[in-house]
């Protein structure tokens, strides 16, 4: 009896960790860079013992083979897999405004290791991508994250398949929206880039002796700078609103 019982008390918090970890290990934040593999997996093992108990009712009996006990395992890791790919969409809307900021900035080429996307990014879009994950944890945004990985256990039920034409359909309209909103982020960059060019060319039409080239890329670097500190506060607050609705819809009713 004893036997039995510390057998499914390992068989519920594993199929919760193999969730919570997947989730972990891709999750904004918490699959950064500078967060060491060994720090990453004391985390899901801590929040799995306080998560485990509460969830323990929406877990499927003992699998009665080891095929379907992996097949289970393997349907909650993809969840997981998902749940974090949701959350690494929505910060990319950051990193796809900060290259459209670069290449109308003449910044295209300023290089710099992301972070957050660990690989090489524009200067620009490690910055915005880096701004935008402390103003997560200094909101404490990093815990509707948690939550919603809680509240998906009512949604996507363990043991049963996920739809997959609903998951790719949400996929597809996140993948659309982020998309949306870097182009609204960096509009206002943009625009002032397109009509900066705009006047340099009448400029350049007016007095063609002058040297438009080096007079011109100093005071767009310049000019793009300083339109991007004033529109940062804009900026950030349409992240964080578009951010965490995005894990609005996770959460349990």
């Amino acid at each position: 009896m004893l036997a039995e019982f510390i057998n499914l008390n390992i068989y519920t918090y594993f199929l919760v960790f193999a969730r919570v970890g997947s989730a972990i290990s891709v999750l904004p934040g918490f699959s950064s860079a500078w967060v060491p593999v060994r720090m990453r997996l004391v985390i899901a093992i801590g929040i799995c013992f306080v998560i485990t108990p509460p969830l323990a009712r929406y877990l499927p009996p003992l699998a009665a083979t080891p095929i379907e006990l992996a097949l289970m395992i393997m349907g909650e890791i993809i969840i997981g897999l998902y749940f974090g790919a949701i959350g690494v969409i929505l910060i990319a809307c950051l990193q796809s405004a900060g290259s459209f900021i670069a290449l109308f900035s003449s910044l295209a080429n300023a290089m710099v290791r992301d972070p957050i996307a660990d690989q090489q990014s524009s200067l620009i879009s490690g910055f915005l991508s880096l701004v935008g994950l402390l103003l997560v944890i200094v909101t404490d945004t990093h815990h509707l994250m948690l939550r919603a990985l809680v509240d998906s256990y009512g949604l996507f039920e363990p043991g049963k398949v996920m739809v997959g034409g609903d998951a790719v359909h949400l996929i597809a309209r996140k993948v659309a929206d982020s998309f949306n909103l870097a182009l609204r982020i960096a509009s206002p960059l943009m625009v002032t880039s397109l009509t900066y060019y705009l006047g340099l060319g009448i400029l350049g039409r007016l007095m063609p002796m002058l040297p438009i080239f080096f007079i011109g890329l100093p005071l767009q670097l310049l000019m793009q700078i300083i339109t991007l500190m004033l529109a940062l506060p804009a900026i950030m607050m349409v992240f964080m609103k578009y951010f965490q609705d995005g894990f609005v819809m996770f959460l349990a009713p």
